[in-house]
């Protein structure tokens, strides 16, 4: 390949592109060695089949939509692996944010203060979800939070032998803009890290965006709830942190089969797609 086909493949690939960020973000901020440990593995490249990939959804429910004035009150997160939705590992935290609960968004999630006395602090989850993401062993990583959480931490009686993740960690979200916001407020607050983290988010909002321009469909409604009643997907509780994850995860694995309908199926096509 001669200097300009690989300079025109870096522009049209954006994985190219979050790969040089990672390494300009690794030898740049002050050392942290857990985001360090976080960030190390190399990402996938662009070609590889997604149905192959390790992924975390992830779902916040929050007071507001401005990460430095607004709080998180809880984080669902289920892993997909090799294309399924892990439900006996799915989690459910809560955070410690009782005097953040508003009237108008306590009526919307119906989280109360109540709920989140024995939550867990921002930076106890950070920390445990890049437990999670670094593919540590979760069993020996929740003993020393589950004390903090109310809820399931555990939902449906799982134990958690095997790691939640291997490789660079694959997030997904829908309109991710929301929880990309409010995990980089945390690492800000938690690390001091101005940089965003280069992380790579698959975005369902985005892609059915994206499939909505391919069918030239007038789709104007992209809540969680219309799409997944479009494709025929049951309803789930809406404003739950942790039944929207899953729902988040059952819409992904969807839209993977009708973007790849009939060609090979490729992580830098869903990756580009969610940036659209």
């Amino acid at each position: 390949m001669s200097i300009f086909s690989a300079l025109r493949h870096f522009h049209r690939d954006p994985l190219s592109r979050l790969a040089l960020r990672r390494e300009h973000f690794l030898t740049s901020q002050a050392a942290q060695p857990l985001v360090h440990q976080f960030l190390l593995p190399p990402l996938p490249a662009s070609d590889v089949d997604p149905w192959s990939l390790d992924m975390l959804v992830l779902d916040m429910e929050t007071t507001g939509l401005d990460a430095q004035q607004d709080s998180v009150l809880s984080l669902g997160m289920v892993p997909i692996r090799a294309g399924m939705v892990q439900l006996g590992r799915s989690q459910h935290l809560y955070l410690d944010a009782c005097a953040q609960v508003r009237a108008d968004t306590a009526v919307i999630n119906h989280i109360l203060p109540q709920t989140l006395q024995q939550g867990m602090s921002a930076s106890q989850v950070l920390m445990h979800l890049f437990t999670v993401l670094t593919g540590q062993n979760s069993a020996c990583a929740m003993a020393d939070v589950e004390c903090s959480v109310r809820g399931e931490v555990q939902p449906h009686g799982a134990t958690r032998t095997e790691p939640a993740h291997v490789g660079f960690p694959i997030l997904v979200a829908h309109g991710a803009a929301i929880e990309r916001q409010f995990l980089q407020q945390w690492v800000s607050a938690c690390f001091g890290l101005q940089a965003e983290l280069p992380l790579l988010w698959l975005d369902t909002l985005a892609l059915e965006r994206s499939l909505a321009g391919n069918r030239h469909s007038a789709r104007r409604d992209y809540r969680l709830s219309e799409i997944r009643r479009s494709y025929g997907l049951p309803a789930y509780l809406a404003h739950n942190a942790l039944a929207d994850a899953v729902a988040t995860g059952e819409l992904l694995l969807v839209q993977m089969k009708h973007i790849f309908a009939g060609r090979r199926p490729q992580l830098g096509e869903l990756y580009r797609r969610s940036l659209s």
